[in-house]
């Protein structure tokens, strides 16, 4: 690993202790100054850790305080200047699952990735003025600084998504959890409201149309109905009005 003086090729100082050790950089220990390190285009608070875990790839880090991490993450995950509410209930969310999902990542050297995965984190934001924290999303994770949920004093489960058509499901009907006795906040409700929010979110609603001869190719392209082609789909819907399982009933009368 070598750092060199930015933009050039000198070299300040080259540091390689294999897979046993890792290199960690803090800009400034002593808090006289939020120090902010700019890192693929976005800029941090917290330091960094470089591991070298296989041949010449780098592994690298943000470590992060908890309230500092929360607010790189809600406005990514939520609408920057989004009600100050709804925000401060993204803000529990996200710290409630950072904290269930430690050590996630453990075998890859860090806890949590920074994508959908787990939950898009960005930092600080970047050079544009309408891209990361606000001062609006900086509020709420403020006034709700270690708040998480709970359920019968452990921390819950609280997955979330932009958008469900309406409707969200039953986690027993997407990973067979068992919402009866131990997880029963993750059954599926109404939302009356998402529509009410169609031109804030570009994610809902929407359509995708395919033609039966459109639907072959995609099928086919995944190893499936080969020489053959789409002739019906059954479709097994939820009480909710989600769709659970899809057949395909193939011309040649087989079924996938």
């Amino acid at each position: 690993m070598s750092v060199v003086a930015t933009g050039t090729n000198r070299v300040l100082f080259q540091y390689d202790m294999g897979e046993n050790s890792r290199l960690g950089i803090q800009p400034d220990v002593t808090g006289a100054q939020e120090a902010q390190t700019w890192f693929s285009g976005f800029k941090y608070r917290g330091g960094f850790q470089y591991h070298r875990r296989t041949g010449g790839n780098l592994t690298v880090v943000n470590m992060v305080e908890l309230e500092d991490y929360v607010n790189g993450v809600i406005c990514y995950e939520m609408g920057r200047e989004w009600p100050l509410e709804a925000l401060k209930t993204q803000a529990v969310c996200a710290r409630t699952y950072v904290l269930k999902n430690l050590n996630k990542h453990s075998s890859y050297g860090f806890d949590i990735c920074t994508t959908s995965s787990c939950q898009v984190y960005h930092g600080m934001g970047s050079n544009r003025t309408d891209f990361g924290p606000s001062q609006v999303s900086m509020q709420a994770v403020a006034e709700t600084t270690g708040m998480v949920i709970k359920y019968k004093g452990r921390l819950a489960e609280t997955p979330y998504s932009s958008s469900f058509g309406g409707a969200s499901e039953d986690a027993k009907n997407i990973w067979g959890t068992d919402t009866v006795n131990e997880y029963p906040y993750l059954r599926g409700v109404v939302d009356p409201y998402e529509a009410d929010l169609d031109d804030r979110n570009d994610m809902s609603p929407w359509t995708k149309t395919y033609t039966a001869a459109q639907l072959t190719q995609q099928l086919q392209s995944k190893g499936l109905g080969t020489g053959t082609s789409v002739k019906e789909l059954e479709l097994t819907y939820s009480q909710l009005g989600n769709v659970l399982r899809v057949v395909v009933r193939w011309a040649n009368g087989q079924s996938s």
